[in-house]
């Protein structure tokens, strides 16, 4: 999993934390059992061990008894491809990893990825990978694992036009964009159905087209690109704010907020060539006895093929769950809510319940075009790669 404190989550939380209180006391409350409302039974698609082996992803975790140990590091990234194979950004051993459902290791990338900081994965088999530290860059692979350098220097460049651009002619644009970057200010890297990549730092996209030759910012809210439309969403003002807690595996309590609840989010959907097709609110109308269990951040929002939306909820009050019995520093939080909505922005129902890294953020849960919802699910020497399948 990415760095789980990294800048790329924190920019991820939408919500607002207004104070902080640490204190301890016993959880005033049970928390839900949402499992038994879930419309399919998730599966374990395959499991891959901690370690430095081909078939394994590096984990690095922190010594319980380090004064100034440092987070737990894992897996920075993954995407499901268009034939359901699954890409995992094993970032601990600088390679992006390439299994088919049933496990079986298909690719590695070739030399060392300094950082994964985002990748995505074209239909063609081609893999985006940004890295780097304030100089973001991207590497580009093969369907074979092979780096493509023709196509990063021409990415680089288009990217580079447009920076000396907007330095000679907007200025302020160019500080609201790159904001100290020296070529991509991005944390996530999409591509559409044919072939344009969306560099997105959730404030502005840098769009670069299928040739790599021209690079611009598109304008309004972040677009995300499925095929057939493309698709933006704001959040819109919360309805209340709410006390939210977490308790560590004692039962002492971590950390209290006051935070965002029963926000709901405009979603505005394009044809390619940028006009608006329409807009819809999610959720629709009132909220469901089960949404309201749930009550917490829409912090991101993700769509199917078939335009069904999906987003990460959690509830009112979270658990520290340690991955080992003996060190309680590798842990990670129960639990999130997969809630699916319709094409109208209809509650459709829960379609999976997750426990992730703290800090939660759209690369933790993928969905392919047929509704398919996948996740990695950390264990003390292994993660699993699961699935919850369309109803």
């Amino acid at each position: 999993m990415r760095r789980w404190f990294h800048a790329k989550m924190l920019t991820m939380l939408t919500v607002s934390t207004v104070v902080l209180i640490v204190a301890a006391y016993l959880p005033r409350q049970k928390q839900p059992d949402l499992s038994g409302h879930a419309l399919t039974k998730p599966k374990v698609l395959f499991s891959l061990r901690y370690g430095e082996g081909d078939s394994q992803v590096g984990m690095f975790i922190p010594h319980p008894a380090a004064e100034d140990g440092g987070e737990p590091m894992g897996p920075s990234d993954f995407a499901v491809g268009l034939d359901g194979s699954i890409y995992i950004g094993d970032e601990q051993n600088g390679k992006v990893k390439k299994f088919i459902r049933d496990g079986r290791l298909l690719m590695i990338t070739e030399g060392r990825i300094d950082r994964v900081a985002g990748m995505t994965v074209d239909r063609q088999g081609r893999i985006y990978v940004i890295h780097g530290i304030l100089s973001n860059e991207v590497a580009v692979y093969d369907p074979k694992g092979r780096r493509m350098p023709e196509i990063e220097k021409k990415i680089m460049g288009a990217a580079e036009r447009l920076r000396k651009e907007l330095i000679s002619t907007q200025p302020d644009l160019d500080d609201l964009v790159f904001r100290g970057f020296v070529v991509l200010p991005a944390v996530m890297v999409q591509c559409d159905m044919i072939g344009n990549l969306y560099f997105n730092d959730f404030h502005y996209i840098i769009k670069i087209d299928s040739e790599f030759r021209k690079a611009q910012i598109v304008k309004g809210f972040p677009y995300f690109p499925v095929p057939g439309f493309l698709y933006s969403y704001q959040l819109m003002s919360p309805e209340k704010q709410i006390e939210t807690s977490v308790y560590d595996v004692n039962f002492s309590l971590v950390n209290r907020f006051l935070i965002n609840a029963l926000q709901r989010a405009e979603v505005t959907i394009y044809k390619s060539d940028g006009s608006i097709v329409w807009r819809l609110i999610i959720p629709k109308g009132e909220c469901s006895e089960l949404e309201k269990l749930v009550p917490i951040g829409i912090s991101q929002v993700i769509c199917d093929g078939r335009g069904h939306f999906y987003t990460l909820m959690s509830s009112i009050e979270a658990y520290h769950l340690p991955l080992r019995s003996d060190n309680p520093r590798f842990f990670v939080v129960s639990y999130y809510a997969v809630l699916e909505y319709d094409d109208e922005g209809k509650f459709v129902g829960i379609r999976a319940v997750i426990n992730g890294p703290p800090m939660p953020s759209i690369n933790w849960v993928e969905v392919d075009m047929h509704g398919n919802i996948y996740w990695l699910d950390f264990k003390s020497d292994h993660l699993d790669v699961m699935m919850a399948p369309v109803p």
